[in-house]
């Protein structure tokens, strides 16, 4: 993996464009899949932290240079990144840039899958897959919010016991995610009845046990890659229960709705700013010169949490130049890009 060196500022801001000097990037699972070829993109991040260096003409009434901001904006893995001011929020001055980077994606995830598609209800059950990652801790933490009976599944010992000792939940609703073995515990857990939503990021045959666990008048919420991008298949009867099945990609959302993203990322960060949403736990860190090192920790399937890059002005990173140089290491304070 390599740098390329690019220039932010060859042409002139716009008006709501701001340019952020890169402190820390977060890194998720579909980013893994964009490096490895198996997601057609060239699109690598959609979160990050840092400071702004520049704004634009009709931007200063809501950022000035120096302000300490988060970015939930897409293909941010660069020194600077040049976006628009409706991706960008102001972050607490007691908020680390690591921390702040585990909110964007996992909790804009989780709020639009529960909340806006879900319409998830006081009262109402939910079963969230993958419970320890990024977006499975925002999904616990947003539907403990509303209210609702928490189910999850995990894949390891140590990742229930995370969710247990962070967020209190019960050792008999916490399942495993190996195996379909989960949708038997659903059943006992529920009686028979299954869960109004469903937020699934398995796949194969693990994907259609889920869809089996919904209850009538339920909602499936989709937000795994690996069926999609396979083309696969879904079994229809399950609709026979007036369910809905629908699938989210946040990339989506934020090129395409912006005005959505924006509404997003502001209730996001007002709910961390107030204490009623916490950082992703625990923060897996690296120097940005150890960014292969860091994206085969989330391609073990080990880690829990989130893994994010820091970057220093200090760092020394391999950037692929011009064709007359070739290649050359240059220090990270120049502007580049993954």
């Amino acid at each position: 993996m390599e740098f390329v060196e690019e220039n932010v500022t060859s042409t002139a801001l716009g008006p709501k464009e701001v340019i952020i000097e890169v402190q820390a990037l977060a890194i998720n699972f579909k980013d893994c899949l964009t490096v490895l070829g198996q997601v057609d993109s060239d699109i690598i991040g959609s979160e990050c932290a840092g400071i702004v260096r520049d704004v634009g003409a009709n931007a200063e009434n809501d950022f000035k240079r120096g302000d300490r901001v988060v970015a939930c904006a897409l293909d941010s893995y660069r020194t600077y990144l040049r976006c628009c001011t409706q991706s960008v929020a102001k972050i607490p001055a007691e908020m680390s840039f690591a921390e702040a980077t585990s909110f964007p994606t996992a909790f804009l995830t989780a709020l639009y899958s529960l909340v806006h598609v879900a319409r998830l209800q006081k009262g109402e059950s939910i079963l969230i897959h993958a419970a320890a990652g990024g977006t499975g801790q925002a999904a616990v933490q947003m539907a403990s919010r509303i209210g609702a009976e928490v189910f999850t599944t995990v894949g390891s010992q140590e990742k229930k016991t995370l969710l247990m000792e962070r967020y209190g939940l019960s050792e008999h609703r916490i399942f495993y995610s190996r195996d379909a073995s989960f949708a038997d515990g659903v059943e006992q857990a529920t009686k028979g009845c299954g869960v109004d939503v469903v937020l699934n990021s398995v796949s194969g045959l693990l994907l259609e046990a889920s869809w089996e666990c919904v209850a009538p008048f339920g909602r499936f919420i989709g937000i795994g890659r690996e069926d999609v991008d396979s083309r696969g298949r879904l079994t229809m009867y399950p609709f026979i229960k007036n369910l809905t099945f629908t699938g989210v990609d946040l990339t989506m959302v934020l090129d395409m709705k912006v005005e959505l993203g924006h509404q997003l990322l502001t209730e996001v960060m007002a709910l961390a700013q107030s204490g009623e949403i916490k950082p992703v736990f625990p923060l897996h860190l690296y120097p940005i010169t150890d960014v292969e090192r860091a994206f085969r920790f989330m391609q073990s399937g080990k880690s829990s949490g989130k893994i994010v890059l820091e970057i220093n002005q200090s760092h020394v990173v391999p950037v692929s130049v011009s064709a007359s140089r070739k290649f050359e290491e240059v220090l990270i304070a120049e502007s580049c890009r993954l």
